[in-house]
């Protein structure tokens, strides 16, 4: 048996079947050769598998692979019918590790390697100023201006305690604060009207503003109109004919009571009101023999002495 040198050098192994084994199961006249070529395409393959691991001894295993390939190539060798093989066992875990290690190879280890070493040096680096940081921080917790940092703080603590004390609600400082604020709350009320003629009128401080009125409803300017007229229709009347006077006896009251009829009574005559008297807001005028009262309605009486007289007009 010859065989040509290449890529794909295989060993060809020589088995041979005894059809007499598969008579219960081909029947007695079945024809083994055309039996294998079924058996060939439905995945028939033949592999090595290890008999004995002390030893080291192979046996050819005939089983069904149905996921693999359909047979390409040579059919026979040497007048001999060609079972395809498989790897299997070792030879597929060394197939599967040399497949790994390939990937290995194809990887970019050189870039990776130089990349991690220039990590690496960067790192040390870092460590070395992160140390050098280090120091200089413990040089400086270890100096004696930061060993008195805390009694400084608390000095400092304690002084602010004390002066916030002083505005304290009842202290000199928290009183003299109040009494500002108020000053200042009055001069921004007083402040107010100078502000509203500021607005209304923006000049007024080198101009003088001038006075506005009221705003007088239109029916009320009218309504005075008319007052002023019958006042003075009114006091033309009056002034024509003589003062009516009407007299009444007024017992006097002190304190509230009426007084015993010893003290007996003052003789009291009431003008008639004219219209001087309604505009000048003085209502009935009224005098006795020697005072004279004036009030401001027809309801009350009242002496010098804000004595309330409580008892109604009795005509003589």
């Amino acid at each position: 048996m010859r065989q040509t040198f290449n890529d794909d050098y295989r060993i060809p192994v020589l088995i041979r079947i005894e059809p007499e084994r598969l008579k219960m199961q081909l029947g007695e006249n079945a024809d083994v050769v055309e039996h294998l070529g079924e058996l060939l395409k439905r995945g028939l393959r033949g592999s090595l598998k290890t008999g004995n691991l002390v030893t080291g001894a192979l046996y050819v295993d005939l089983d069904f692979y149905p996921n693999t390939p359909a047979i390409t190539g040579i059919r026979e060798f040497n007048g001999y019918q060609i079972i395809p093989t498989v790897s299997g066992g070792l030879a597929q875990i060394q197939q599967r590790l040399m497949e790994a290690l390939d990937k290995i190879n194809k990887l970019p280890l050189n870039p990776m390697i130089e990349q991690a070493t220039s990590t690496l040096s960067e790192s040390q680096r870092t460590m070395k100023n992160l140390q050098t940081t280090l120091d200089s921080m413990n040089k400086i917790l270890a100096s004696q201006s930061m060993q008195q940092l805390p009694t400084d703080m608390q000095s400092t603590l304690r002084e602010l305690n004390r002066s916030m004390q002083g505005f304290q609600p009842g202290s000199a400082a928290y009183n003299k604060m109040v009494a500002d604020m108020q000053r200042l709350d009055q001069v921004l009320r007083e402040l107010q009207p100078v502000l509203k003629t500021l607005n209304e009128k923006s000049n007024a401080l080198v101009f003088e503003a001038k006075d506005k009125k009221d705003p007088e409803p239109k029916r009320a300017k009218t309504m005075k109109k008319w007052l002023v007229t019958i006042a003075a229709l009114w006091l033309a009347g009056c002034s024509s004919g003589e003062i009516n006077k009407n007299y009444y006896q007024l017992p006097v009251v002190q304190s509230g009571t009426q007084s015993t009829a010893s003290q007996g009574n003052r003789l009291l005559w009431v003008e008639q009101i004219t219209v001087p008297d309604y505009l000048a807001g003085n209502g009935v005028v009224y005098q006795t023999s020697d005072v004279k009262y004036v009030i401001a309605n027809n309801n009350l009486w009242a002496s010098p002495l804000d004595q309330q007289l409580r008892t109604p007009w009795l005509p003589t």
